[in-house]
């Protein structure tokens, strides 16, 4: 449907909804992309802890509460739960820590976000656990195809967007690599 801007702005807009005010949509995908070594998955983890706690992002921006799945190719099995269990350390009661049955790691999995079968088990896990917010740390462990190509990140993005019709409600956070001659915007891999 072709409308014009006007008939937009006369006849009204839905307000966006979000998990993480102004930050993260309650549905849709946002992407936190930097140079190796700039904290992003730090931040992502940061940002799932806020979520499955339903507590304010960075004391600032209020969060809703919910299922994450954290599917952490990048980092491995013994880095994730040191680097979680400091940040809960220094933002969260031992009681807290204790209580995270609605915060899940898929680790090392294999889950490829471009390829059917690995959709398919996704939104397995998506349903059998009532996720909401999904974390994947990062896109280049997420493809068989090249991040730094836009025509197979295209598959990775379209895949989603099916992942998403089918389960309402559920926002992605994907972790990218910037390029390392670019800056801004348009040093996402696989944006050009």
């Amino acid at each position: 449907e072709i409308r014009s801007l006007h008939d937009i702005f006369e006849n009204g807009y839905p307000e966006i909804e979000w998990k993480i005010s102004k930050i993260i949509p309650e549905e849709g995908i946002s992407l936190i992309f930097g140079k190796t070594s700039t904290f992003k998955s730090w931040i992502a983890m940061k940002i799932g802890l806020s979520y499955v706690f339903g507590s304010p992002f960075l004391g600032n921006f209020e969060s809703k509460k919910g299922n994450l799945l954290y599917i952490d190719e990048e980092n491995g099995m013994i880095i994730l739960p040191h680097r979680l269990d400091q940040l809960i350390k220094g933002n969260f009661s031992e009681e807290d820590r204790l209580d995270l049955k609605n915060f899940y790691v898929a680790n090392s999995s294999g889950i490829k976000l471009d390829n059917p079968s690995s959709v398919a088990v996704l939104n397995e896990i998506i349903e059998e656990n009532s996720i909401s917010l999904i974390i994947y740390d990062s896109v280049v462990r997420g493809m068989e195809g090249n991040e730094d190509q836009a025509t197979d990140v295209r598959f990775v993005h379209e895949n989603i967007k099916k992942i998403i019709s089918k389960n309402k409600g559920i926002s992605f956070i994907l972790l990218h690599h910037a390029t390392k001659s670019g800056s801004g915007i348009n040093s996402a891999r696989g944006s050009g």
